[in-house]
């Protein structure tokens, strides 16, 4: 009997790896490779992630929490009123153009994360992108300079990373869940607790956004 073909057998190894690794950080988990071995449907890998967290089922909103958690940062860090904040308020009218870096910056020290609320800058990113690549074709040819390329190119990254001005979101709802999507773990009021079917849908989030796959492909018996 010929074996069924799985949905990742057409994705490089390091594109799955991506997978997992985005899915380590958004819960706060660390797989080993013995883990995997039982794993043989979606199903199977969402039983995996679920047994994995640790704290009580509930079934509360996190993007919710998350709102009120930036709702009261808002008020008490940046003077913004309370009939101001809500889940549709546009994020640039939080963040003026002009001090929206610092502010930011001081935004993410509160809530304790590392999530990335700025798109990198587009013109450093580019010509990032331009150095590595030159810097790849030199390292065969003349590798001290493919090593400066590099170097610069990696320097260029982190400079447009520290001053991209525009936002992942548009709204305080969007900020929400893209938190929630994340860093699901620090987004909950009560980061002992999780919400099975939350949890799920990001799971399918991740695998559809990075992996380019239908959603409606990622069934509980879809063989992997």
């Amino acid at each position: 009997m010929k074996k069924e073909k799985g949905i990742l057998s057409s994705y490089d190894s390091l594109d799955i790896d991506e997978v997992v690794i985005a899915i380590e950080k958004t819960f706060h988990l660390k797989f080993d490779e013995r883990d995997f071995e039982k794993v043989k449907t979606y199903g199977d890998f969402e039983n995996l992630v679920l047994n994995k967290i640790e704290g009580t089922e509930t079934e509360d909103c996190s993007s919710q929490q998350t709102f009120y958690k930036l709702r009261k940062i808002f008020i008490e860090e940046f003077n913004i009123p309370f009939e101001k904040i809500n889940p549709k308020t546009q994020l640039e009218n939080i963040f003026p153009s002009k001090n929206r870096i610092k502010k930011v910056s001081i935004l993410k020290d509160k809530l304790k994360t590392e999530v990335n609320f700025l798109k990198p800058d587009f013109k450093f990113s580019l010509i990032s992108a331009i150095l590595i690549i030159l810097s790849i074709y030199y390292f065969f040819n003349q590798f001290l300079l493919g090593l400066f390329l590099f170097v610069i190119g990696i320097f260029c990254l982190k400079i447009a990373q520290d001053f991209g001005k525009e936002f992942n979101a548009i709204t305080i709802g969007e900020l929400s869940k893209l938190m929630v999507k994340k860093d699901y773990k620090f987004a909950r009021k009560n980061s002992e607790t999780y919400n099975p079917k939350e949890v799920k849908e990001i799971i399918k989030d991740i695998f559809s956004d990075m992996l380019d796959i239908e959603k409606s492909k990622l069934q509980y018996n879809t063989i992997l």
